[in-house]
């Protein structure tokens, strides 16, 4: 699954996913294969993705999400859109103790920094799938 995720492969993803693969595996270092899809910036993938793990805020070693993640990923504004409608929680932090809106700012992501934001602001929201 994870070679399928990097190489952004939505056909193989869908095709793994049928077959019952599960979205909620990580190495060693706690790096989920949401969190791959986030950082490379495959909003498809993610998207794929999103709607069979449970793990949508998992964080990794380092305490990094895949909206932590995401926020300065290629792609950054639709990557972090699929996982804010996901229902990734906006107010976690890493080991930094950094924000994603923060993280998408000091990045010079600054539509992303703002649709995190305001997500925060609105208040968390959830699809009835998760």
């Amino acid at each position: 699954m994870r070679r399928a995720v990097i190489g952004n492969d939505a056909a193989q993803i869908r095709h793994l996913l049928e077959a019952g693969a599960s979205t909620d595996s990580s190495d060693a270092y706690g790096k989920s294969i949401l969190m791959d899809a986030a950082e490379q910036g495959h909003a498809d993938s993610l998207l794929l993705l999103a709607s069979q793990s449970r793990l949508i805020d998992a964080q990794n070693d380092k305490g990094d999400t895949a909206l932590l993640l995401a926020a300065v990923s290629p792609n950054h504004l639709e990557v972090c859109r699929t996982l804010l409608d996901a229902g990734a929680d906006t107010r976690l932090r890493n080991n930094r103790r950094e924000l994603a809106a923060d993280i998408a700012s000091s990045a010079g992501h600054a539509g992303a920094a703002r649709l995190i934001a305001q997500r925060k602001a609105s208040g968390l929201w959830r699809p009835d799938w998760l």
